[in-house]
């Protein structure tokens, strides 16, 4: 994907936001940076330290109807291999509520 490509933000978005949130936790919202990074970030300080999880949102249904974990962009296939394990994929709020709970 070029870096002047415009990124859209997947249908449910505000949903896994809003679970987050309800987690206990803060959102960064990165999905517009490009170079396959993850869309966003769950952030929050316990015991003094930052605790960061990247986070990609993918669509249960996948863009252009394809399942939602295998459609990722060539970008984002490039970033999880150098990054393998970084990224936590998720597709609603029961996959934030095991990530983050």
């Amino acid at each position: 994907m070029s870096k002047y490509q415009v990124r859209h933000s997947d249908e449910n978005t505000p949903e896994i936001i809003q679970a987050v949130k309800e987690c206990g936790w803060q959102w960064i919202d990165t999905h517009d940076l490009g170079g396959g990074f993850p869309d966003g970030l769950a952030v929050r300080m316990q015991a003094n330290i930052w605790q960061i999880i990247p986070v990609e949102i993918k669509n249960p249904q996948g863009f252009h109807g394809g399942k939602g974990h295998d459609q990722f962009t060539d970008d984002e296939k490039k970033f999880y291999a150098k990054y393998h394990g970084l990224v936590h994929v998720v597709n609603g709020r029961k996959d934030v509520f095991t990530l983050l709970r």
